[in-house]
């Protein structure tokens, strides 16, 4: 019996990217997680709401992305990309 597919990658999904840049020759992009409540920087390798590893920057592309990693699943955010977080609330009008 094969093993039950990992769950989905809801987390990465719903990571708002802002922008990203080179800083003293080092890639950070500026990110907002679904599980916190403030923009912060991060570069390749850290580790974003709880399980969420930041794979990779692409900065120099003709639309700059940030590739993430959950559950063994890649997820490719660009910056201004709508998230697909799940089971949130829309905003009043």
């Amino acid at each position: 019996m094969p093993p039950p597919p990992p769950p989905p990658p809801v987390d990465a999904q719903a990571v708002q990217v802002f922008g990203v840049a080179a800083v003293n020759g080092r890639l950070q992009a500026i990110i907002r997680s679904p599980k916190e409540n403030v923009t912060r920087t991060v570069q390749v390798g850290d580790t974003i709401a709880g399980n969420v590893i930041v794979r990779s920057i692409d900065a120099y592309d003709t639309t700059p992305a940030v590739i993430l990693e959950q559950f063994g699943q890649t997820v490719r955010l660009t910056v201004g990309q709508p998230t697909t977080a799940q089971g949130e609330t829309p905003p009043a009008i």
